[in-house]
């Protein structure tokens, strides 16, 4: 296991992780938007291989459980992007 890190506050994850049941991985830049599939160019590696599977579930596990990342959830993104309605 991975030893737990310390990370700045204003610090986010970008880099993205596609897992496919267990077999398949995807890392790199791609958003599945429609400009990240049409327009942007887009960096990403597949990978098949069971050892770096592992060790990229293992990675995305201690990201999302032991990392001092702050968690802000659809409710507080939204607020930054979209004004509330007035009733």
């Amino acid at each position: 296991m991975y030893p737990k890190q310390t990370y700045l506050s204003d610090t986010f994850i970008h880099g993205k992780i596609y897992l496919i049941d267990d077999q398949i991985a995807y890392l790199g830049s791609l958003n599945f938007t429609e400009s990240g599939t049409k327009y942007n160019y887009e960096t990403r590696i597949r990978t098949t291989d069971p050892n770096a599977i592992k060790e990229i579930k293992e990675e995305f596990h201690q990201l999302m459980n032991y990392s001092d990342l702050p968690e802000w959830d659809i409710q507080y993104w939204g607020k930054l992007l979209y004004q509330e309605p007035i009733n």
